[in-house]
């Protein structure tokens, strides 16, 4: 695993959401997480990792996938 999924994972478990990355296109919504969640989550994320996602990508974060890939291309 990347530093960004274990990062995800660990912020996801802090703040009781069960994420399965089993199925990396499983839409945020179908994991339980609404915007207010996924927002809480982005930005628990972003302090972990010492980066801050421009509000253009966080518009495009729909699965789990573009959450992933959005760190990963800030690092």
């Amino acid at each position: 695993m990347s530093k960004v999924t274990d990062t995800i994972k660990e912020v996801a478990k802090a703040e009781n959401i069960n994420i399965d990355f089993s199925n990396p296109d499983t839409n945020l919504k179908d994991l339980k997480v609404d915007s207010l969640a996924a927002m809480n989550l982005i930005m628990k994320i972003e302090d972990k990792l010492g980066v801050t996602l421009e509000d253009e990508k966080l518009l495009n974060i729909k699965t789990l996938n573009d959450l992933i890939k959005a760190f990963q291309e800030k690092l």
